[in-house]
């Protein structure tokens, strides 16, 4: 078991190895998030976040799949509509300022 698990473990690796610093395009909708990137094309849904947790240098956008979007803070104005999806979208925000990796 351990050795099928290793396996797939290592291809995975092998395989994504290359997405960790590609760029991705990120829309705001009215009703949803669109992010682009070299795996595929995807909408999330703002009624499947379930948290959004601000950290130092990124925003955490926590998925009812168990998925989280690890976005970066690149400029205010991407930070002031995360926000807002916040506020419109009654959705839970929490601070974690002094949160390190």
């Amino acid at each position: 078991m351990k050795y099928v698990i290793g396996r797939r473990l290592k291809r995975a690796a092998t395989e994504l190895s290359g997405m960790a610093d590609s760029p991705i395009q990120l829309e705001i909708a009215d009703d949803h998030l669109h992010v682009i990137d070299r795996a595929g094309d995807y909408k999330y849904m703002f009624s499947a976040i379930t948290l959004i947790s601000e950290i130092p240098n990124h925003f955490l956008i926590k998925l009812s799949n168990s998925q989280v979007l690890i976005i970066p803070k690149i400029n205010t104005s991407l930070c002031n509509d995360i926000k807002n999806i916040k506020t419109t979208h009654n959705l839970p925000f929490r601070h974690h300022l002094d949160w390190k990796w």
